[in-house]
């Protein structure tokens, strides 16, 4: 699907949602005027769409490698920079939401967190925020 010039720098598209129940798997890429394709870095993203969804927003951005891609590498996460094991994550059920943070350069002792405008993510007080679990990492 071919992404349209929105006129403020992004680009969008339209399309019509599947049946609810829906796994959708989705990333970027570019195609140049000699055909020449160029996949996003870090692969896919996954939707899972929910009955009574009438229309859905996404923000999305364009993954380009970064500069510290080598620290993602196994050798890195479970040698050198390994991690204490921590608790692993919970089962998803109905009503989760999970958040996943591209994230290599949190020390071993520290944690990273999210906070936000709710009580859930501490109402924007870093005391409160809610610590990411990082026992996957």
């Amino acid at each position: 699907m071919e992404l349209k010039d929105s006129g403020d720098g992004y680009k969008s598209a339209t399309l019509s949602l599947p049946d609810a129940g829906t796994h959708l798997s989705y990333h970027f890429e570019t195609v140049d005027m000699t055909g020449n394709i160029r996949h996003e870095w870090h692969g896919e993203r996954h939707l899972n769409l929910d009955s009574g969804i009438s229309c859905l927003h996404i923000h999305d951005n364009w993954r380009e490698r970064p500069v510290d891609a080598p620290l993602f590498s196994s050798a890195f996460t479970k040698s050198i920079a390994a991690r204490p094991k921590t608790t692993p994550l919970p089962a998803i059920t109905e009503g989760t939401l999970t958040m996943e943070v591209m994230a290599t350069m949190i020390p071993t002792g520290k944690t990273l967190a999210i906070t936000g405008n709710c009580k859930l993510l501490g109402n924007w007080n870093p005391q409160n925020a809610l610590a990411l679990n990082d026992a996957d990492y």
